[in-house]
């Protein structure tokens, strides 16, 4: 990674300050004890923006072969299926991949092989396909979620969309969305909803036309899996302020914004840090 994608590039995604030589001094530590399992916050988010860079190599060289749109995103590897939360895999997912939803229901549904499951069902599909897909679709993928991305462009905390969930049970929520926020909104455990998405102006979503209105009512419902219906407002293409406090305070927000780290964690990773031992603290001013 540090050779195809460069330091700059890991660095850009840690919401911490991180000279050049820190980044390039944890990668080849890293490298040098693979098995090393992160023990502090800032580990973790070093590993992950090694992982953002790697998924995203992987995909620029699969979309000369494959360009197209897509629905479904599967994940594997421990990485990425045994995170501290699983709020940080489905980050990691959305920000190397950058899915635009540009499909008919306008969603991404994410799933993980927890298990490792999906190469025994390749070969079970070679001679019983039928089997295969029932032991995918029964109990072999987890749900993560789904993901609506509003595609366009607005103001910062300017309105992007309202939305509207009409569950089966009847209850019923709206949510406003302004750009630049990456929201969730949690379904109970194994309900469904029908979905009402209206754009405001500058903004579309799946394959409709700016301020079209996007409606599942007479297609499938959405389900919310795991974390529930994930909302990208952030724009596509992905784009990461130039400005190093700009951009660290974007990557917190959506971090706390998604679930995947606290605010007292992230808090801490640009606090103060306290005096070390032996070094004399500074003196407080007599009072007048």
């Amino acid at each position: 990674m540090l050779s195809q994608r460069g330091e700059a590039c890991i660095r850009r995604w840690l919401p911490f300050p991180a000279p050049p030589e820190q980044v390039r001094d944890w990668v080849l530590n890293h490298a040098l004890r693979p098995r090393t399992l992160p023990a502090t916050v800032r580990d973790f988010l070093f590993q992950q923006a090694v992982a953002r860079e790697a998924i995203a190599e992987a995909v620029a060289r699969l979309r000369k072969e494959s360009p197209g749109p897509y629905e479904l995103v599967l994940a594997s590897g421990g990485g990425l299926t045994h995170p501290p939360r699983l709020a940080q895999t489905a980050l990691i997912l959305l920000d190397a991949l950058e899915p635009t939803g540009e499909n008919p229901s306008g969603l991404v549904d994410l799933y993980l092989d927890r298990s490792c499951i999906v190469p025994s069902c390749g070969v079970l599909a070679t001679v019983n396909p039928d089997a295969a897909a029932c032991v995918l679709l029964q109990d072999g993928l987890f749900h993560l979620g789904s993901c609506l991305t509003l595609l366009g462009r607005g103001r910062k905390g300017s309105p992007a969309a309202v939305l509207e969930l009409e569950f089966v049970n009847g209850m019923r929520r709206q949510i406003e969305v302004c750009w630049g926020e990456l929201t969730v909104t949690s379904f109970p455990w194994g309900n469904e909803a029908h979905l009402t998405v209206q754009p405001a102006r500058g903004a579309s979503v799946g394959l409709g036309r700016p301020r079209e209105r996007l409606t599942t009512r007479a297609g499938e419902r959405v389900r919310g899996g795991a974390l529930g219906l994930i909302v990208d407002a952030r724009g596509r293409p992905l784009g990461l302020p130039a400005d190093d406090g700009e951009r660290q305070g974007s990557l917190r927000e959506w971090l706390e914004g998604i679930g995947a780290y606290t605010a007292e964690e992230l808090a801490s990773l640009v606090s103060t840090p306290p005096p070390q031992e032996g070094t004399p603290a500074e003196e407080t001013p007599p009072e007048a």
